[in-house]
């Protein structure tokens, strides 16, 4: 994203910085051992693995990097350099999988305590 491109198409101050990251120290692991995002601030940056485990009404989830940084862009780095959608990461995910074409617009579960 070049420099003000942000400001100009979202309003933020600061350009949102996205990479993949081939080392695992910028990244997580998750309750299952997958190696998982991390955001700091604007900054995203993501494994480019798929994320095995997520799931809707009792069904896996397909969970892929796109969606992956989707996730991470809607529900953290935007907010924070904007401001606030619906003050949960997972909700504002599941706006842009309703966006999706039939088949595949599953809604990820609720969380609650996720926030942006």
């Amino acid at each position: 994203m070049g420099a003000g491109s942000c400001s100009y198409a979202l309003g933020c101050s600061n350009d949102i910085l996205v990479y993949e990251e081939t080392t695992t120290s910028n990244t997580t692991t998750d309750k299952n051992g997958n190696k998982v995002t991390k955001v700091v601030s604007e900054e995203v940056v993501i494994s480019g693995n798929s994320l095995n485990g997520l799931q809707y009404t009792g069904k896996p989830l397909r969970d892929d990097p796109a969606d992956i940084l989707a996730h991470e862009l809607v529900g953290h780095a935007i907010p924070h350099a904007t401001k606030s959608d619906t003050g949960n990461a997972v909700d504002n995910e599941n706006k842009v999988r309703a966006q999706e074409g039939a088949g595949k617009n599953a809604q990820r579960a609720k969380e609650p305590t996720h926030v942006e």
